[in-house]
């Protein structure tokens, strides 16, 4: 019984624990890899590294990239967009970046030709270079900044 017991502690535990650092998950849409663990005052932190296998094979893709995900019982704070995160993803239509994530890392959206428009929240306070090359249907940019020349 107690051996039992001992068991059934142990796997409660494997289950709620968190993902280590470099430790990668898909939840919906999206892929992420864990970048930092958490701290008493914060949730762990994960970068968006890419479509998850489910969001590749969706067309005319309406993508929101929300400021926390839960996988497997532990919400994670989403911080940034890896680079080349969605390279060459013609099936995205629509971003949306919400509050909290503040980077988007170089080549993030590189070549994603049907992207038309892009909605950031104001806490994207870094955008690294050539995030949005080669996207020529992108015509419509929002940036929820009350004050975005301070």
């Amino acid at each position: 019984m107690k051996r039992f017991l001992l068991s059934t502690v142990i796997a409660l535990m494997a289950l709620c624990a968190s993902a280590a650092i470099g430790d990668t998950f898909s939840v919906g849409k999206l892929s992420y890899r864990v970048a930092t663990n958490g701290t008493d005052e914060d949730y762990p932190q994960v970068t968006v590294t890419g479509l998850s296998s489910d969001g590749q094979t969706l067309g005319n893709l309406n993508l929101q990239i929300q400021s926390t995900v839960l996988y497997n019982g532990t919400r994670y704070r989403v911080t940034e967009i890896d680079s080349y995160a969605f390279k060459g993803k013609a099936n995205i239509v629509t971003v949306w970046v919400r509050w909290g994530i503040r980077r988007i890392c170089n080549n993030a959206f590189q070549s994603c030709t049907n992207l038309r428009e892009l909605r950031l929240a104001s806490s994207v306070d870094y955008i690294e270079s050539l995030a949005f090359n080669n996207c020529p249907s992108l015509k419509v940019v929002y940036y929820a900044n009350v004050h975005p020349f301070d």
